[in-house]
């Protein structure tokens, strides 16, 4: 007979236990999922402005050891910066694919339209230094752009 009471006291605790938590729980659900879903988006975005740092790191260094061995004394004043390079369509793509870590191999697959790009930047900021250097009044009146300062800057 005791046994049975303990039993019985038992099942009405946990029933009691049960819907009291089950209240609970019903309450602060939603509120909880919508704390839970906002953390793991942050923590989501805080991984890949991560791995996008690091893949960034990884082209300025390969991008650094290019412009050593490929520039000249002259060229190196109207290379473009690594912040200029991230705008470069193959490297953006390279960013922006996380998918694939960034080696040497990958780089040497996108070093040809890399170094075509490169070079139209540098005819770019060469041709507008040009006009620039060219518009009248830029100068003194007694003072104009030497040929040696025209030839350094023409295409």
């Amino acid at each position: 007979m005791l046994i049975r009471l303990a039993i019985y006291i038992d099942t009405c605790a946990n029933a009691y236990y049960y819907t009291f938590f089950g209240e609970v729980w019903k309450r602060i659900q939603p509120k909880l999922l919508v704390i839970l879903t906002r953390h793991k988006e942050e923590r989501l975005a805080r991984e890949r402005l991560d791995r996008i740092r690091s893949r960034k790191f990884e082209i300025k260094t390969l991008y650094r050891n290019l412009q050593v061995a490929d520039s000249s004394e002259t060229d190196k004043e109207v290379y473009p910066s690594v912040a200029d390079l991230y705008e470069c369509p193959p490297i953006k793509a390279l960013i922006d694919d996380d998918a694939t870590p960034v080696t040497a191999a990958l780089w040497d697959s996108v070093i040809g339209d890399v170094r075509c790009w490169l070079q139209q930047f540098m005819v770019t900021v060469l041709s507008e230094l040009n006009a620039i250097v060219s518009q009248p009044g830029l100068h003194d009146s007694n003072q104009s752009p030497t040929a040696e300062e025209v030839r350094t800057l023409s295409l």
